[in-house]
């Protein structure tokens, strides 16, 4: 049980595996470069521009350290994929840190690049923090929620295949009803051993891991007779319905009755009469 509340809150391997990495690697610095170039935000543009008419330039050397970066922690989370842990919270810190990261590195480049008296490295960090970092929120969402969807659907997608194939399992099993319609036992039909009339009851006689077991359903033979054709069970005598796949051999007993041996561990003799003798010889 606690194995699978654990697996149960484990992301999607799918965001652990190469592809997904390359996604980040590419959409996210590239999102940075056409939104600056496409919206032009004033205090981007004031931030990268310096006062120089640099910012071109600058965009383009801060596109080139947000790939570098996204490079670098993308790949590695793709190595440490098996040594680290696949939780949420722990994606969502990994993300945190990665912005930290490259805001950090954006930082550095603007404080070199500007007089350390006219910006000082906390407010390069602090203006790369809020313009970079507030970009790249957009990409991740995006890429993050899309990540969730197409895994989601994949796993409704297996679940639904899953369901498919119980319920062909499902439908090979023999399904007996009460009298009143509603189902009180299933079986595979090569468990059914035979059915037995006792008054308002029919004894089910099957196995179970190689026991032999018995089951009273609430109804009357001939109301179970037809459900048994359906899966080539046939009367051998007005008393029972037998499963002939389970017979070994035919007998008859020291006064003549005929009987039929059945395969299972107690080798069970179940009578035949002369009247259903012939059809159950034409099925063996």
């Amino acid at each position: 049980m606690e194995q699978t509340r654990h697996i149960q809150h484990q992301l999607p391997r799918k965001f652990f595996k190469l592809t997904a990495q390359v996604i980040y690697i590419v959409v996210l610095p590239l999102f940075f470069l056409l939104f600056a170039l496409s919206y032009r935000p004033e205090s981007l543009v004031r931030l990268l521009d310096m006062g120089r008419e640099m910012f071109s330039f600058n965009l383009t050397m801060v596109f080139a350290i947000i790939f570098g970066s996204y490079l670098t922690l993308r790949l590695s989370l793709y190595f440490l994929r098996h040594k680290i842990s696949h939780h949420p919270l722990w994606y969502t810190a990994w993300c945190i840190m990665e912005a930290v990261f490259v805001s950090f590195f954006v930082a550095l480049y603007l404080w070199l690049m500007y007089n350390s008296k006219e910006m000082p490295f906390y407010t390069a960090l602090g203006n790369s923090l809020v313009q970079v970092s507030s970009i790249l929120l957009y990409p991740y969402l995006i890429v993050f929620l899309l990540q969730l969807v197409e895994a989601n659907v994949k796993f409704k997608q297996r679940h639904l295949a899953e369901m498919k194939k119980a319920e062909s399992v499902n439908d090979n099993r023999i399904k007996f009803t009460d009298e009143n319609g509603q189902v009180r036992f299933t079986s595979l039909p090569q468990d059914i051993l035979y059915l037995e009339s006792d008054g308002n009851y029919v004894r089910i006689h099957y196995l179970s891991r190689n026991e032999k077991k018995i089951f009273s359903l609430r109804n009357a033979m001939k109301n179970v007779e037809a459900k048994c054709e359906e899966f080539s069970f046939v009367r051998c005598h007005r008393s029972y319905i037998i499963n002939p796949k389970r017979v070994k051999l035919l007998t008859k007993g020291e006064d003549g009755t005929l009987y039929a041996e059945l395969n299972d561990v107690q080798s069970t003799h179940v009578p035949i009469t002369k009247t259903y003798y012939d059809a159950l010889t034409e099925i063996l």
